[in-house]
């Protein structure tokens, strides 16, 4: 891998260390209402490659 493979991968690492631990301290109310958003945003991912595949 290249330099900048090992960047950007060292770098969304970091950001998945950094994202659990402030999920982390979360109040319980605000962690269902990440979880909530976060089903959602998903849901949108599999209507949008849904699309896509019947598209291609």
């Amino acid at each position: 891998m290249g330099k900048s493979c090992s960047t950007i991968l060292g770098i969304g690492l970091a950001g998945a260390v950094i994202g659990m631990h402030i999920y982390m301290f979360l109040a319980p109310d605000e962690k269902c209402d990440v979880k909530e958003e976060f089903r959602d945003i998903v849901t949108d991912l599999k209507k949008a490659a849904d699309r896509i595949t019947e598209a291609v």
